[in-house]
């Protein structure tokens, strides 16, 4: 019985060995894969809309060219397709809506435009508030947008961030303001009384007030008529729009008030940003970057003055002691209605302008 018992066990013993034994084996080695081919990078289609006309504006020579350029720092995966005033639905005003609905990846942003959706915004808009220095205008600019790089401590960045899911990533600094005016100077408060300016909007007609005259509010179809017959002898605008309107054949000066300078700029949706690869996000923040300050708009504006005074245009540049003086009615009598229209992020953005105006 035992011997029989000894034979069962051996003969199960073989057959487990018989069987682990392929098992331990050793795997002979897999044939090697080939390498995937190499695809190229995929192309972002991207959609910017302009508020102005293909040649309205220096800004409009501008982003042909900053896009040709980020077409080529990004191998050709990011292409962005300007759509001009009239080649899509919407108007200035919308900007803000148009970026966070994601009607377009990019927009153009003229501050004027959007007070009424955001009046924080319009700070540049506000007379009298900025420096009269276009360079340093710029920089308390590049303070509240956060640099330009997304930085939240910009009180106008914040505000872009969170209330409308875009963020800022271009600005052209603009030409300021002026009065233009027929056979007189406005060097000081109390120099205006008397005359009638043609203004276009509130805060104008009262700096145009302040400094003594009697603004008046006409459409830019009536401005030139206006100007002939003597129904208004001055107008608040920038030199640029004063000449290629024909304002300029009748005035024959400009007083360099510098009242302020709304400027042209670019949006851009954050999550369209945040889905292209780094490096192509990388190429077309470091495009924007490496391209501002653009002085263009300046440039152009102060090249059509040189030429004007050559053919006999006369300039008023008010003393410091004037401007001092015009300001702090300004303060007292304009920005108040701004502030409260744009409530705590008005005054906030306000704060911050100052203390960076101080470091200058």
């Amino acid at each position: 019985m035992r011997s029989k018992l000894l034979v069962s066990m051996g003969l199960v013993v073989c057959l487990v060995m018989a069987f682990a034994l392929p098992m331990c084996a050793p795997t002979p080695p897999a044939e090697e894969e080939e390498a995937p081919p190499i695809v190229p990078g995929k192309v972002y289609e991207w959609k910017f809309f302009a508020f102005y006309g293909p040649g309205a504006s220096a800004c409009c020579r501008e982003w042909p060219i900053l896009f040709d350029k980020v077409e080529k720092a990004t191998n050709g995966q990011l292409k962005i397709t300007i759509y001009w005033a009239g080649e899509h639905p919407f108007e200035g005003a919308d900007a803000l809506k148009v970026i966070k609905e994601r009607n377009a990846e990019l927009a153009h942003l003229y501050s004027g435009y959007v007070t009424a959706a955001c009046p924080a915004l319009g700070i540049d808009s506000v007379p009298m508030l900025l420096p009269a220095d276009s360079d340093k205008a710029f920089e308390v600019l590049k303070g509240l947008y956060g640099g330009f790089e997304g930085d939240r401590s910009g009180v106008l960045e914040r505000i872009l961030q969170d209330d409308w899911d875009t963020t800022m990533v271009w600005l052209l600094p603009a030409t300021f303001q002026r009065i233009h005016t027929k056979g007189y100077e406005v060097p000081d408060i109390g120099s205006l009384k008397g005359h009638k300016v043609r203004v276009y909007n509130p805060e104008f007609a009262k700096l145009i007030e302040i400094l003594g005259g009697t603004p008046v509010s006409i459409s830019s179809s009536e401005t030139y008529t206006a100007l002939a017959t003597g129904l208004v002898d001055g107008v608040c605008t920038s030199l640029v729009y004063a000449q290629e309107a024909g304002w300029l054949e009748i005035c024959d000066t400009t007083d360099l008030w510098e009242i302020c300078a709304a400027s042209d700029a670019m949006i851009a949706n954050r999550d369209a940003l945040a889905e292209l690869p780094p490096d192509v996000r990388k190429a077309f923040l470091d495009v924007m970057e490496e391209s501002m300050p653009s002085m263009r708009e300046i440039e152009e504006n102060d090249t059509l003055l040189e030429e004007l005074v050559k053919q006999g245009h006369h300039v008023c540049t008010p003393s410091q002691e004037a401007r001092d003086a015009v300001i702090k009615r300004a303060e007292e009598e304009i920005w108040p209605d701004w502030l409260e229209a744009g409530g705590s992020d008005a005054e906030e953005a306000l704060a911050q302008a100052k203390e960076i105006m101080a470091s200058l």
